[in-house]
This record gives structure tokens, sequence and C-alpha cells, in this order.
């Protein structure tokens, strides 16, 4: 049993997994804290978005999850169109809510049409693990990516075109995993 403290927001959200699929739990905005029963494990926390323009939650695991109904129901969003293995992040494009970037391991991928096609836009990024990604507020074709391993020259890449080309801005970093970008 664990106890989650209210939040300031209308609905208290709870991460959680069945069967090997993510789900959540909305419960309305309450004074006291909620008591739960369910199992929060530790090593699974599904990387998730909220696109409040559709007023949708996307859900990234293996594949990407939208639920419309405050997490009551859920379809696939990316079809099996994004490879194996689970997500490692995901963003909204802030100027676009059809733009969505998800991260696999070494690989990036777009939608531009709200999930019906996905692109792999990291063909020509080096074969390392994405470790973080952002994008930028104002356009939704300018996406920064940090890379992980010790490879010197590969640390961190711009795209001004939606990932159709990559920029390599590592500079004189040092020789370590770049773990974090924020716009």
């Amino acid at each position: 049993m664990i106890s989650i403290p209210h939040q300031p927001h209308s609905f208290t959200l709870f991460p959680a997994s069945k069967v090997g699929r993510p789900f959540f739990i909305f419960l309305p905005k309450k004074t006291q804290p909620y008591e739960t029963n369910v199992r929060i494990d530790s090593s699974f926390f599904p990387r998730h978005i909220y696109d409040d323009v559709n007023a949708a939650l996307l859900v990234a695991e293996i594949d990407i999850w939208r639920s419309t109904d405050n997490g009551a129901t859920f379809t696939n969003f990316s079809n099996g169109a994004i490879g194996t293995g689970r997500s490692s992040f995901i963003a909204l494009a802030p100027s676009n809510h059809n733009v969505v970037y998800v991260s696999k391991g070494t690989t990036l991928y777009r939608t531009t049409d709200s999930g019906a096609t996905w692109s792999d836009i990291s063909t020509t990024l080096p074969n390392d693990v994405i470790t973080s990604f952002t994008v930028d507020p104002t356009n939704q074709n300018r996406v920064w990516v940090c890379m992980g391993g010790f490879n010197a020259t590969d640390k961190v890449f711009f795209s001004s075109n939606g990932g159709q080309a990559w920029l390599n801005i590592t500079g004189n970093l040092p020789n370590i995993p770049a773990n974090s970008i924020v716009y």
C-alpha cells in the first residue's frame, strides 16, 4: 500500500503496469492523500506526455499508447511502426501537436501526422544510445539529440529539418556520455 499526496491539479495520476501494458488511474482532486494498493514497479516507469491541445495522454513503452478518456482505455498510437524494445524518451512538438518524437536505444522516430506514419530519423546519427532529446517550442523541425558512449566527437547533434540531416555540435565537450539537454 502506498500513499500519494494530493497534487494541485484537477487529477492525480498513478502510473502502473498491467500485463506488460502501461495504464493510469486518474482520480479527482481532493484534499487528503489517496490510498491505493496498486503496486508501482520502480524499474518500470513508462514515459508519458500529455497533449493538451488534443486532450490525450501518450504513453511510450514498446509501442505508443494513446488515451483520450483519462486513462480508462488506450489505443495503439504507433501500431508497431517504431520497432521493438522499450522507448526511452517521448516528446511532443509544442508548436504542432501532430508531431511526436520517440527514442528507442540508438534510434529516433518521428511522426508528423499524429501517429499514422513514423520515420526513423536517426540513420545518419552515430550508433550510440540516445540519452536525451528536445524539440524547439516554436519550430517542430528543430531538434537536439544527446548521445551516450565514449566517442569523443559524438555527443550532441542538431537538426533544423526534422532529422533529415544532422549537424554535430559537440564542440569540446568532455569524453563522457551527454545525458541531458533542455531547450
